[in-house]
């Protein structure tokens, strides 16, 4: 799970990025307090060749309790 703190533009390519937070330990962040992922990459639906157990349709979904 992850906290969606938002989107960021890059200052040299302009590529959007998403800026967020896992909520669990995580090699991604290796010390800072944020992740970012390109904003394509970060919407994009989930490769069920690579991931066939994985039901869910996108990468990021929301999650309610």
């Amino acid at each position: 799970m992850y906290e969606i703190i938002g989107i960021a533009r890059h200052t040299e390519d302009e590529e959007e990025r998403m800026i967020y937070k896992p909520l669990y330990p995580a090699d991604c962040v290796k010390g800072v307090d944020y992740a970012a992922r390109p904003l394509d990459m970060f919407m994009s639906g989930v490769d069920h060749e690579k991931y066939p157990h994985v039901k869910q349709k996108n990468r990021f979904e929301i999650y309610r309790k």
